[in-house]
C-alpha cells in the first residue's frame, strides 16, 4: 500500500506540471493569434511612458489603440501621434481640430500638461485613437515592441510546445512501460527463474559403463594362470 502511494505521488505532480504548461501554451497562443489578427486590422498596443496623461492613463499602463484616418479626428479624443519635437509616438487627448488645404491641423494637451503642442498631417494620412487601457501592462512590454512582442510570443508557444512534447516522452518512459512479468516469462531469450531462490543443480553422477564392454572383476582366482605344484602328489 505504502508503495503504490509513493508511486501515485510523482504522477500526480506530473499531472499538474501537464495541466499548467498546456494553459501557459493555450494563453500564450491565444495572445499569439490575438496580435497578429489585431495588427490585420490596425491595432496595437501603445506603453505609456510618462505621466503626461495622469490620471486618466498612468505611466506604466498600456493602451490599445486602432488606427483610424486624420479626417475622423474629434476634439475629446485621446489620440497617438508623432511628436513634431521629440519625433516620437505621443498619447494626447485633442483639444482643437482645423482641416485647410490638404492638411488637418491638431492642437493636443496631456491631461496633466499646462501646455498644448500643436502638429498636422496630411488629409490621407492616419493616426491612433485610444480604445481603452490595460492597467500596468506597459511593465512587461516597455522594453518590447510590437514586432518583437510578436516574435517573443512564437518562440515561447515553440518552446511550450517543444517542452509539453517532452515531458510526455518522458512521462510514458520507465514507470509506463515497465510492468510485472509472470513466473516463467522470456527475458532476452531465455527464461526468467520463477522462483525467487533456485534450487542448486544435481551433483554430476558417475557415466554408466560403455555397451558391449564386460564388466571388471575386482576379485582374483586360485591358483592363479601358470601356477604348477612343486610338490606333485605320488602315483599310486
Amino acid at each position: 500500500m505504502t508503495g503504490a502511494r509513493h508511486r501515485s505521488q510523482p504522477r500526480r505532480r506530473r499531472g499538474w506540471l501537464d495541466r499548467a504548461a498546456s494553459a501557459i501554451l493555450g494563453l500564450v497562443v491565444v495572445a499569439a493569434l490575438a496580435m497578429i489578427v489585431a495588427g490585420l486590422f490596425g491595432v496595437r498596443l501603445v506603453v505609456i511612458e510618462s505621466g503626461s496623461m495622469t490620471p486618466t492613463i498612468r505611466t506604466g499602463d498600456a493602451v490599445l489603440s486602432r488606427s483610424m484616418p486624420a479626417t475622423q479626428i474629434r476634439p475629446g479624443q485621446i489620440v497617438t501621434f508623432n511628436h513634431p519635437l521629440l519625433h516620437m509616438p505621443v498619447t494626447h487627448r485633442v483639444v482643437r481640430v482645423h482641416a485647410a488645404d490638404g492638411w488637418i491641423e491638431v492642437t493636443t494637451k496631456g491631461d496633466a500638461n499646462h501646455d498644448t503642442e500643436s502638429w498636422r498631417v496630411p488629409v490621407t494620412g492616419r493616426v491612433g485613437h485610444t480604445l481603452f487601457r490595460i492597467p500596468a501592462a506597459g511593465y512587461v512590454l516597455r522594453a518590447v515592441t510590437l514586432r518583437t512582442a510578436g516574435l517573443a510570443a512564437l518562440v515561447l508557444a515553440l518552446a511550450c510546445l517543444g517542452v509539453a512534447g517532452l515531458r510526455r516522452i518522458w512521462r510514458t518512459g520507465p514507470d509506463h512501460t515497465r510492468r510485472a512479468r509472470p513466473a516463467g516469462a522470456r527475458i532476452g531469450g531465455c527464461q526468467s527463474d520463477p522462483s525467487p531462490s533456485s534450487p542448486a543443480p544435481p551433483a554430476a553422477s558417475a557415466p554408466p559403463p560403455h555397451a558391449g564392454s564386460a564388466p571388471r572383476d575386482t576379485t582374483s582366482s586360485w591358483p592363479p594362470a601358470g601356477y604348477s605344484d612343486s610338490n606333485p602328489s605320488p602315483r599310486r
